[in-house]
């Protein structure tokens, strides 16, 4: 049976209540999340993570690859990539072989973290990474989810109040540290519409 594989880092993973833990509840495919927390291009390679997808990556499967907030994490060694040269050598890895698979990658843009600027519009804190998914996208002619785009302009319709309910450290009142990166199950929803609204038009085509 076709299904659908998720790689990427805590924005998706199950564990940390990201996009992916709601993502089967819009597709008709199966959805297997192997996203991990914490991980770049570079360190879910090196850890071994992307031979263990291989494993169970089959012929018509989708891969859907989303990275880029450890990979600006440049202090790290063990996880900061170049986004022009490394960050973009890791994802030709992940699409050129799922391509030598027969399976069908899906590039995503980072999702956008909530940080509203003096204009009340949502700062690109994500640099250069999106970009790079972008072009990529373009240059080999794949599907591409712009999460980037789509998350931003939630959070900008939401405004700066509403969409602090998106996000694990706000529930009504402030209940921890303010963190603008991870999602409670309310925006682990949110996202997961966004993303698959995109996808299944993809995969109706």
């Amino acid at each position: 049976m076709r299904k659908i594989i998720l790689i990427g880092d805590s924005t998706i993973d199950d564990n940390t209540c990201g996009w992916g833990k709601s993502l089967n509840k819009y597709v008709k495919y199966k959805v297997i999340n192997l996203a991990l927390s914490g991980r770049s291009t570079k360190s879910f390679i090196n850890e071994g993570h992307w031979k263990n997808t291989i494993k169970i990556l089959n012929s018509d499967d989708y891969l859907i690859i989303q990275f880029g907030h450890n990979d600006q994490k440049l202090e790290d060694i063990s996880r900061g990539t170049n986004p022009f040269i490394e960050f973009k050598e890791n994802l030709l890895t992940f699409v050129n072989t799922a391509i030598k698979l027969n399976a069908k990658p899906i590039l995503v843009t980072p999702v956008e973290r909530r940080v509203f600027n003096d204009e009340k519009k949502i700062e690109n804190t994500l640099e250069d990474y999106p970009l790079v998914v972008r072009n990529l996208a373009k240059e080999l002619n794949i599907p591409l989810i712009d999460l980037q785009k789509l998350s931003s302009k939630l959070y900008t319709d939401l405004g700066l109040s509403e969409s602090k309910k998106l996000f694990i450290w706000y529930d009504g009142d402030l209940v921890g540290k303010p963190d603008n990166t991870h999602f409670n199950d309310s925006g682990s929803r949110k996202i997961a519409k966004l993303v698959a609204s995109e996808l299944n038009n993809i995969l109706s085509k």
